[in-house]
């Protein structure tokens, strides 16, 4: 079941389909997910935190950085990876 809090924006597919660009809005906080220190997720290998847009600032997230809501992330992630809610991308 997709959270319903978080919206997939866009997908693009890169190099031939290797790798794809998401970006998400987090509309609501997602237990587990939101105001948790990229540090602490347990994120699958081969796939990229690239960007945190938060209140239009623009954040390359170190592993301090939180998703907040009203944030939109950009993912970058290898194509053999099937994201389609924000929480696919924890182990």
């Amino acid at each position: 079941e997709l959270t319903k809090d978080i919206q997939l924006e866009s997908l693009h597919q890169l190099m031939d389909g290797r790798f794809e660009a998401l970006e998400f809005m987090i509309k609501e906080p997602v237990e587990g997910v939101t105001n948790v220190p990229l540090k602490q997720l347990k994120i699958k290998q081969d796939i990229l935190v690239a960007t945190i847009v938060h209140k239009d600032k623009v954040i390359i997230p170190s592993g301090n950085d939180k998703f907040e809501s009203g944030d939109t992330l950009i993912l970058i992630a290898k194509g053999n990876h099937q994201i389609d809610d924000i929480k696919d991308i924890l182990k």
